[in-house]
């Protein structure tokens, strides 16, 4: 903030983006609703204020990449997968994050055992090839899992390759979960329709043409 109020008090135009991961930092940490959390929304509040009123013809975007859900339980889908006995690489190679586990299926003779082994684990669903496609995740040839595990909103795989330490609030949900939903604040008219993250790039992106070639 300081280096972005900096630039533009020298007259610098252009576009200007500053990236701050402190809230994700803090969520995690405390959780969605604790008092740190407040007090780190009121600090933004603050410092984006004062950006603008010290600069009221900036075109200003905020927005946030993700929501967050608090989390209310973990489950150890590593030991359930490993209780199979399973050979890696030849059999499966697996990739536990915090919110999903992947695999990819070099036998697919396997791919029951490691279904009824997720399922007995619990706490999530196997995404299937029909909801992937239409959330555009689909490929055919696999490249980010043959096989997904995807967790229950506020539930999280641990241990996982992301560490052995529970946390306060996790992002990384099915998209349509309320707690993925993000928030998108402007000081100009946005659009009426509903806007995907995708669309934050002709949003945010430097301006090109009669309206010049900054923001």
């Amino acid at each position: 903030f300081d280096e972005l109020e900096t630039s533009l008090s020298a007259g610098k135009d252009g576009w200007h983006m500053l990236y701050t991961a402190g809230l994700d930092s803090t969520m995690h940490e405390y959780g969605t609703g604790h008092e740190e959390t407040s007090r780190r929304l009121a600090w933004y509040s603050e410092r984006i204020s004062a950006l603008l009123a010290a600069n009221p013809r900036a075109r200003l975007t905020v927005l946030g990449d993700h929501g967050m859900a608090d989390v209310t339980g973990h489950v150890d889908v590593r030991a359930a997968v490993d209780s199979l006995g399973l050979k890696m690489p030849s059999q499966y190679i697996p990739f536990y994050d915090s919110t999903m586990a992947r695999f990819r299926i070099m036998d697919r003779s396997c791919e029951p055992d490691l279904r009824d082994a997720l399922s007995r684990a619990g706490g999530g669903r196997v995404i299937e090839e029909a909801e992937m496609r239409r959330l555009g995740i689909f490929f055919e040839d696999g490249r980010f899992g043959d096989l997904i595990y995807l967790m229950d909103e506020g539930m999280i795989i641990l241990p996982s390759f992301m560490g052995r330490n529970p946390v306060a609030a996790m992002h990384g949900y099915h998209p349509e979960s309320p707690a993925m939903f993000s928030a998108l604040f402007a000081s100009y008219r946005l659009p009426d329709h509903r806007l995907e993250l995708a669309d934050a790039s002709g949003l945010i992106g430097p301006r090109r043409g009669k309206e010049g070639g900054g923001t």
